[in-house]
């Protein structure tokens, strides 16, 4: 009996344990899950994937080497919200990038990877 009782207690302290440390866990292992549950944050320009496509907040940062037409759509016309990748947020003027989930991007923003709208 007291071979039962001290495993019954060894068991217990493993799940209690496994309790505490699932949400360090998930962020750790599952940060887009993590984010998912808590309010969108912005793209970073110059970090990560944001700076592998040249994205900037403000299409006036953009370098003038890549201020190019795309698509047959000259440069004045081309920004995040104008780009077939982009899908405006419901809860404010900003969206949602495809290259970047579970983040936020500035309407007047733009990468390279900006694409034409399909009619």
């Amino acid at each position: 009996m007291n071979n039962s009782r001290r495993q019954f207690f060894k068991q217990a302290l493993g799940v209690v344990g496994a309790v505490v440390a699932a949400p360090t866990l998930l962020k750790v292992l599952l940060p887009s899950v993590a984010q998912a549950q808590g309010a969108l944050t912005f793209v970073e320009p110059g970090k990560g994937m944001a700076a592998s496509v040249g994205y900037v907040d403000d299409k006036k940062k953009l370098d003038k080497k890549d201020q190019i037409e795309r698509a047959g759509v000259k440069f004045a016309n081309q920004k995040c919200s104008t780009c077939a990748l982009f899908t405006k947020d419901t809860s404010s003027v900003n969206g949602k990038c495809a290259l970047f989930p579970n983040q936020l991007v500035k309407p007047d923003g733009i990468c390279r990877s900006w694409a034409k709208k399909p009619n």
